[in-house]
C-alpha cells in the first residue's frame, strides 16, 4: 500500500498515490493565501454546563516560525503513552475540543467573521490529522476531518489525500473500512470502491465491503467491480430477513451475462459463470424438517467451540441459521416446516447438533434430517430421528472444509465477541438511566403525537435492563482480623492489636443458582457439607454460621 504522502512523507505509489502539489485546508492559490493566526481553543461566552461539559479543552501554542500542523504533531506526540484508562479521557477530551471548535466557526460566521472562522476550522484540520498520523485514531474523526475540510471548501481531491493518509496509518482493517465507507458518501466512489477490495482481500468472510461494493459498482458501471461483489455476496450465507441482498445480486449477475452474451463477449461470460458457480458452493448444509403442530430448534456448535442459534445467528466460523419456522393457524402446509443451518466455508472437523422440540408435537414423534457436505464418499445423509420428551444430538463430520485460518484465530474472535456482548448488556443498563432525560422525553412526546395523527403505531415504551454477573469470594473456615503487627529488632517477637470483636468461624450453606443461559433457577450444596449432601439436597442453608 503506497503512502499518502502527508506530514511530510513522500508521495508514494501504488494505488493509493495521489499527487503532491495538493494542500491540505486550503481552497485558494498560494499567491492569495491568508497568514493563518495560531487560534487558541476558548470556551463559549455562555457555555451550558452539564457534566460532560466539565471537560477541559485541549489548547496548543504555536512558537515562532512554528506551523499550527506542526504544533499538534508535538502535542500528540507526547500522549502516545497513555494508559488504557488515561486514553479513553484524552479521546473525549479530543472529540469535546473539536465540537468546541466547530462551535465557535460556526458563531463566527453568523458575526460574518469568516476569516476568524476559517482559522477556528483550520485548528481542528490540524488536530485531527495530528491524531491520524500518531496512531490515535477515532471513528468519528473521518467523516469529522472531511466535513471540516470541505467547510473551509477544500477540493474532493485534498480530501480523499487527507483520508488516504489516515488509511496509511491505520492498524486494523476496521478502520479502512470506515473510510471507505465515509468516501463512498461523499462522492469518493473510485477510491472507495479500490478500499472495500482491499478490505475483502484481508477479511475475505465478512459481507459488509462486498454488499456497498456492488452499488458502488453499479454506480460506477464497473463491470470488474460487479464480478467482485456479485461473488463475494453469493459465497455469503443469508437468513431470511437478508434474503434480498443475495436477490439483488442475482439479479444484477443475469443482467451483465446478458450484456456480455449480447456484446458477444462469450469467454467473459464463461469464466463468470464458473465464478458464480463455485462461489455458490456450500461445505455443510443442515435442513430439518417435520410436520405437525409444532415449533422445533437446531443450535450447531461447530469445530471452533462457536454456537450458531437463534440468538447467534451468524458465527464467526462462517455458519448461518437461516431463520425460524413454526406451525401457525394462518399458515399451514402439507410439506411440514424446516429449519436450515448453511456453512459456505467451514472448518474440517466434528460439528455436533442439538434438535429441541420447543412447544407442540410433531407427527409421529420423529423429525426429518438431511446433511449435505462436500464428502466424497457420502455428500448426503437422510436420516429420521425421534423426537420426543427429550431433546436429540446429531453428529457429524466436514471432511473437506475449505476454511483454512487457525482454529486459534477464530477461538479469539469468540471471546472478542463475548467481550461484546457484555458491553452490550452494560451499554443497555447505561440507556436505561436515561428514562428520564429530556431527550428520551421529547422522542416519546414526538412519537406520542405521531401516532395520535395516525402515521405509525406507537407501542408503550418499555425500560432497558442489563445485568454483568459479578464473581464474589466468600470466606470460609476460621479468620482473625488484626489492626497492627510489630517485629522486635532481634526478629524474635511479634506484637500485634486485637480489635474488640472476637475471630470469626464462618461456613457456606446452601446457594440458590442461576442459569443465565437458560434462566433456570436451582438450589445447590457446598462440597463440604455431608449432613446436607446427604439428605438429598433438603437441608436448609443460611449465609454465614
Amino acid at each position: 500500500m503506497g503512502g499518502g504522502g502527508m506530514g511530510g512523507r513522500g508521495g508514494g505509489g501504488g494505488m493509493f498515490a495521489i499527487e503532491d502539489e495538493l494542500s491540505l485546508g486550503d481552497s485558494k492559490p498560494a499567491a492569495s493565501q491568508p497568514v493563518v493566526v495560531p487560534v487558541k481553543v476558548e470556551t463559549p461566552a455562555q457555555p451550558s454546563v452539564t457534566k460532560t461539559d466539565l471537560l477541559k479543552p485541549i489548547s496548543v501554542t504555536v512558537a515562532e516560525g512554528e506551523s499550527l500542523q506542526d504544533a499538534w504533531n508535538e502535542y500528540f506526540s507526547g500522549t502516545r503513552d497513555l494508559s488504557e484508562q488515561a486514553r479513553i479521557g484524552h479521546n473525549k477530551q479530543v472529540r469535546y475540543t473539536a465540537r468546541l471548535l466547530m462551535k465557535r466557526a460556526s458563531r463566527l460566521h453568523q458575526e460574518e467573521k469568516h476569516e476568524q472562522a476559517r482559522e477556528s476550522i483550520d485548528n481542528v484540520i490540524a488536530m485531527l490529522m495530528g491524531a491520524l498520523r500518531h496512531s490515535q485514531p477515532q471513528p468519528w474523526m473521518y467523516e469529522g476531518l472531511g466535513l471540516a475540510m470541505r467547510a473551509n471548501l477544500a477540493p474532493l481531491a485534498e480530501v480523499e489525500r487527507a483520508l488516504m493518509s489516515a488509511v496509511d496509518y491505520s492498524t486494523d482493517v476496521d478502520t479502512m473500512l470506515y473510510a471507505g465507507l465515509y468516501m463512498a458518501d461523499i462522492g469518493l466512489t473510485e477510491r472507495a470502491l479500490k478500499i472495500l477490495q482491499d478490505v475483502s482481500v484481508s477479511q475475505p468472510y465478512r459481507p459488509e465491503p462486498y454488499v456497498k461494493g456492488l452499488h458502488i459498482a453499479r454506480e460506477l458501471g464497473d463491470e470488474k467491480g460487479i464480478q467482485w461483489a456479485v461473488t463475494g455476496i453469493l459465497s455469503q450465507a443469508w437468513t431470511r430477513d437478508q434474503r434480498v441482498i443475495e436477490y439483488d445480486a442475482q439479479r444484477s449477475a443475469e443482467a451483465l451475462l446478458i450484456k456480455l452474451k449480447k456484446e458477444n463477449r462469450l469467454d467473459e461470460a464463461t469464466a463468470f459463470e464458473a465464478e458464480i458457480h463455485k462461489a455458490l458452493e456450500r461445505d455443510c448444509r443442515v435442513v430439518v424438517t417435520w410436520t405437525g403442530d409444532a415449533d422445533v430448534d437446531i443450535q450447531i456448535q461447530e469445530p471452533t467451540g462457536t454456537l450458531c442459534s437463534l440468538r447467534n445467528p451468524r458465527t464467526t466460523s462462517g455458519g448461518v441459521l437461516t431463520g425460524d419456522t413454526f406451525a401457525t393457524a394462518a399458515r399451514r402446509t402439507i410439506n411440514g416446516y424446516s429449519e436450515t443451518y448453511i456453512c459456505p466455508q467451514g472448518y474440517t472437523g466434528e460439528y455436533r447438533m442439538l434438535v429441541r422440540r420447543v412447544w407442540g408435537k410433531v407427527t409421529a414423534g420423529k423429525v426429518t434430517v438431511d446433511i449435505f457436505t462436500q464428502n466424497a464418499k457420502k455428500p448426503h445423509i437422510h436420516e429420521q430421528i425421534d423426537l420426543g420428551e427429550k431433546d436429540a444430538v446429531v453428529i457429524f463430520e466436514v471432511a473437506n472444509g475449505r476454511r483454512l485460518e487457525p482454529l486459534g484465530v477464530q477461538q479469539l474472535a469468540n471471546l472478542r465477541e463475548a467481550q461484546q456482548a457484555v458491553g452490550n448488556a452494560l451499554l443497555a443498563q447505561q440507556m436505561n438511566q436515561l428514562e428520564g432525560s429530556l431527550a428520551v422525553r421529547d422522542l416519546a412526546l414526538a412519537r406520542r403525537q405521531a401516532s395520535r395523527d395516525g402515521r405509525f403505531f406507537m407501542p408503550r415504551r418499555r425500560g432497558l435492563v442489563g445485568s454483568r454477573p459479578i464473581v464474589t469470594t466468600l470466606p470460609e473456615g476460621n479468620s482473625l482480623t488484626v489492626q497492627s503487627a510489630i517485629v522486635s529488632p532481634d526478629r524474635r517477637y511479634v506484637r500485634i492489636s486485637i480489635p474488640a470483636f472476637p475471630p470469626i468461624s464462618s461456613g457456606v450453606g446452601a446457594v440458590s443458582t442461576f442459569n443465565f443461559a437458560t434462566g433456570e433457577v436451582g438450589r445447590g450444596l457446598p462440597d463440604n457439607d455431608d449432613e446436607q449432601q446427604g439428605q438429598g439436597g433438603q437441608g436448609q442453608g443460611g449465609g454465614q454460621r
